[in-house]
């Protein structure tokens, strides 16, 4: 499993996070274009520039909570926040039992919260947030 796919994966499975949206509006690179304020509230994350040195790798990553409402969106973000803030040690990401679709995550915390943006042109608003994942490289599949 690559560091992308952990963090989708992490997304998907959080209950707090998919009862403000499904997992289908959880996407990985750009956000779907829909004109539709149906499709809200929804998460886009996508990687930032990372490093990779003695064998340990870190990548940051913005993830994007828009809602319609100001309060949804900021409430999500808190959700996505709490999933990966200040959490260290050694955790799994991923089904341990299937070899190959696990991560092994040596910390992730909260890079920056960039606060409540209004999105004029598609009516919403949208909190980034963005993680910081520390691993070792051996870990990635």
């Amino acid at each position: 499993m690559k560091s992308f796919q952990a963090v989708g994966y992490s997304l998907i499975n959080c209950s707090a996070v998919t009862a403000f949206t499904t997992a289908n509006r959880i996407t990985h690179g750009m956000r779907p274009q829909t004109s539709s304020l149906s499709a809200l509230p929804c998460i886009n994350y996508y990687e930032l520039p990372g490093t990779r040195k003695n064998g340990i790798g870190s990548a940051t990553f913005s993830i994007n909570c828009r809602a319609v409402t100001a309060d949804t969106a900021m409430n999500l973000a808190e959700k996505v926040i709490d999933l990966f803030h200040g959490s260290s040690g050694t955790g799994v990401y991923g089904d341990s039992g299937s070899a190959g679709n696990i991560f092994t995550v040596a910390r992730a915390s909260l890079k920056s919260n960039n606060g409540l943006i209004p999105e004029p042109d598609s009516s919403c608003y949208n909190v980034p947030v963005d993680i910081l994942l520390t691993y070792p490289l051996d870990t990635v599949s």
